[in-house]
């Protein structure tokens, strides 16, 4: 074993290998979501037994090895996490590319952290999204979270390639083959989506809601406009409302709510201020967030608001429709997208349980399968080593074909 200490989580599965023929599936293939994101390259299963036997994986996901290396920032990634384990790679070449891969990011915490905390933390889960394109089914919201996704790239791309000058050269054309040139890709595939959402859709005044821009239809435009004024004569009720009760815009708040429009809140205790006035109030609701009310005038512009909104509402149903239509087209290439990003967060991952560990991860040298030799020096545990309340004492253990091939494993950590 290579005993330089350039980590990667990758060695902690050594001891789950050989146990089931790729063509032998079973029930933990089936179970497991179906993951495009895996590279077509040999591989065999490890079946559902087994996972939990050495408990790789465990039905509540809590006190396994799959919870102790998933570090993964993204849904789709410690999906990818999940099928990685489950599905050893067998080709010497392409393990020890992820294993270039780990190191890098092990080698370079200060890009580890920024791709991790900066970049992939503000990633949604591609995967529900992409299934609400294909149906046609997908909401505003959802079509601006892909525009802010893709708004992402170019500094993601940045921050990956940030420290890459004294890195190898093999490393660094790994690094463009898997992630900087599909990266830049998913990029230009998205032009035209970009310039669609951003004419089309904007943001309300409430958080998470959007809607058509006004601009583009002139009935939504008009509507827009006797929205806006009715705003404007609530915000001047407003003014004179925290002013008669005798009270400022920090404890007389006007609030926006989806469903019943615009009302007034104060707290619970503020409340008794209220019973002074000699204003109308009429009563909304009481909750542990304060008492909501409006004034007369308040109640009488919020009607106004409600159907005016729901017209605005009506209006733009055509024009989503169009939109939700168009954007169905880049279901494809937001999947490529995520065949690119979900791999990125498990490598990002692995990196940082390797660096992260009780003890740095030590980074295997792969051997042919028919070399016949695994060697093991100074072995641990990664999951029983975490809870341990003694240092836990490693194990070294050499198996050679055909010289020695059966151990009787004891000692104390036994």
């Amino acid at each position: 074993m290579d005993s330089s200490m350039n980590g990667t989580a990758e060695a902690s599965i050594v001891e789950a290998s050989g146990l089931m023929n790729e063509t032998e599936m079973g029930d933990a293939a089936a179970e497991m979501e179906v993951d495009e994101t895996a590279d077509a390259v040999p591989f065999f299963v490890l079946s559902e037994d087994v996972l939990q036997a050495l408990d790789i994986k465990t039905a509540t996901g809590k006190g396994s090895l799959y919870q102790l290396l998933n570090q993964c920032c993204t849904p789709q990634g410690s999906r990818l996490l999940l099928q990685w384990i489950a599905r050893p790679l067998l080709d010497v070449a392409e393990i020890d590319k992820r294993l270039d891969l780990v190191e890098f990011f092990v080698k370079k915490p200060s890009v580890r952290r920024t791709v991790a905390d900066s970049h992939l933390k503000k990633f949604p889960d591609f995967g529900p999204i992409v299934r609400k394109l294909e149906k046609r089914r997908i909401g505003l919201q959802d079509l601006y979270r892909i525009y802010q996704a893709i708004q992402k790239i170019p500094t993601l791309v940045k921050a990956i390639l940030a420290e890459t000058e004294d890195v190898a050269p093999r490393v660094v054309q790994l690094i463009n083959e898997r992630f900087i040139t599909p990266l830049d890709r998913s990029c230009g595939d998205f032009t035209d989506y970009q310039l669609l959402i951003k004419e089309t859709v904007e943001p309300t005044n409430r958080p998470g809601e959007f809607r058509i821009n006004p601009a583009l239809v002139p009935i939504l435009q008009e509507t827009d406009g006797q929205i806006t004024e009715l705003e404007a004569q609530m915000k001047e009720d407003w003014e004179k409302t925290y002013t008669e009760v005798n009270m400022t815009d920090k404890t007389l708040k006007l609030e926006s709510d989806s469903r019943l429009g615009y009302l007034y809140r104060v707290t619970r205790k503020d409340e008794k201020l209220l019973r002074k006035t000699t204003l109308k109030l009429i009563t909304v609701d009481t909750k542990t967030s304060g008492y909501r009310f409006r004034t007369e005038e308040l109640d009488s512009l919020n009607e106004d608001y409600l159907r005016l909104t729901a017209k605005y509402t009506a209006a733009q149903e055509k024009v989503i429709v169009q939109l939700v239509e168009t954007a169905s087209t880049y279901a494809v290439p937001l999947k490529s997208f995520n065949k690119v990003l979900a791999p990125l967060d498990v490598i990002v991952g692995l990196a940082s349980a390797a660096f992260n560990s009780t003890v740095p991860y030590v980074r295997p040298t792969i051997l042919p399968q028919d070399n016949g030799i695994i060697e093991l020096v100074e072995c641990r545990h990664p999951y029983i080593e975490t809870f341990m309340e003694r240092n836990f004492i490693p194990n070294s253990v050499r198996f050679k074909q055909d010289e020695a091939t059966f151990h009787i494993v004891t000692g104390p950590n036994m």
